[in-house]
């Protein structure tokens, strides 16, 4: 079953349409600039970034407030606590995650109704002294406990199914001889200044998806890491930046006037 995406969940991003490999973010080798994706009340349209077109992206910047609003739901719900495990036994792919669902703290939107139905609203993230990073994709829980919805890459909620994560590889699998862990390389971004990969807004105003794999850049593996930031009406796609896996902290992006990559730390 899917449904389309109503105007609470914004867009989600091309991912698929970039070429992107397993785990669902943009690995654009080709050195595109990104995808911008808005929504209509019934509709969904893609655009490549030329410079131009992404001005049909824009309003204000999505923030998450520091404090979590107090939780509602329906009488005879289920509570948020085991909302949050019944996600917690789903395939972490199909959130756009790189390892376990369970891996993750899950910050509440709030409570909402889609298609009549109430769902707890949610999105993923880790933290580390007391620093929070947002990765994945946002998701929903229904208050009845009987569903999973994610937004994926074509704008739509679509059903995640809880009980998959029986069929998660693991990290040992995905990242062979990683010295560090997606979380690791995801943390190292607060290491470099934001201008160098691409970033305009403060860290926890983005979303992170790591894709499930490595990729090799300049001979080094990397973690593939693609910053998406949600407007009122939209959602753009940052330039992948790539983390080495090794532990030496070297951070690569594609330069458009070399046509290669290069280490910006």
């Amino acid at each position: 079953m899917k449904k389309r995406i109503l105007a609470l969940c914004s867009a989600a991003l091309i991912l698929a349409f970039c070429g992107c490999s397993t785990g669902g973010a943009n690995d654009a080798d080709s050195g595109s600039d990104g995808v911008s994706v808005k929504v209509d009340e019934d509709k969904v349209t893609y655009q490549i970034d030329t410079g131009q077109e992404f001005s049909e992206v824009g309003g204000k910047v999505v923030e998450r407030t520091a404090d979590e609003p107090e939780v509602s739901a329906p009488d005879g719900s289920i509570t948020l606590e085991q909302a949050k495990k019944i996600v917690d036994s789903c395939a972490f792919e199909q959130f756009y995650l790189p390892s376990a669902v369970a891996d993750y703290k899950k910050y509440y939107y709030g409570t909402v109704e889609l298609n009549d139905k109430s769902y707890y609203s949610m999105c993923f993230y880790a933290e580390k002294n007391s620093v929070k990073m947002f990765a994945g994709t946002d998701f929903y829980v229904s208050c009845d406990g009987g569903e999973v919805l994610r937004c994926d890459w074509s704008g739509n909620l679509t059903d995640a199914e809880p009980g998959g994560n029986s069929k998660d590889k693991s990290e040992e699998e995905l990242y062979k001889n990683a010295k560090i862990s997606a979380v690791d390389a995801l943390f190292l971004l607060n290491n470099v200044e934001a201008e160098k990969i691409g970033l305009t807004e403060k860290l926890s105003s983005y979303t992170f998806e790591i894709n499930a794999g490595l990729s090799t850049k300049r001979g080094i593996k990397c973690y593939c890491i693609t910053p998406k930031l949600k407007y009122e009406n939209g959602t753009k796609l940052g330039k992948s930046i790539y983390v080495a896996a090794d532990g030496t902290d070297a951070i690569l992006m594609y330069n458009e006037n070399t046509n290669d990559y290069e280490q910006i730390k």
